[in-house]
């Protein structure tokens, strides 16, 4: 799995949590109960964001309505995918362009918590 990149002022950037606001928590859906990870991405995070989430959007197929993005912690070239509780990079699906800010599901409350702290 690749690093999600884009080009921001003529620089290459790698989407990391280390472009997540301070402000991002971890919580439950009070319909499902489901943990969220609620975050919102620093100005350039935002830019990088949109960038790669809209290179996504036209991959969409019949069997998986998204594409699913890996998520990376640390930064720039020191960037490693961020593994689940079992051992596998996690990649949630991205359902539309992803800007400002969003909520990631499915996953374990040990791995928001963990990318939560990145």
């Amino acid at each position: 799995m690749g690093a999600a990149t884009a080009v921001i002022n003529g620089e290459t950037k790698i989407l990391t949590s280390s472009y997540f606001r301070e402000n991002t928590y971890v919580t439950r859906s009070t319909t499902t109960g489901e943990i969220l990870l609620v975050f919102e991405w620093t100005e350039e995070g935002a830019q990088i964001s949109k960038e790669v989430t809209s290179r996504l959007q036209p991959f969409y197929n019949t069997n998986y309505p998204y594409s699913r993005l890996g998520i990376f912690e640390g930064s720039g070239e020191d960037a490693t995918p961020l593994l689940g509780d079992d051992g596998q990079p996690i990649a949630p699906g991205v359902l539309a362009v992803i800007t400002d800010s969003g909520e990631i599901t499915g996953l374990s409350l040990n791995e928001a918590t963990q990318l939560s702290s990145n």
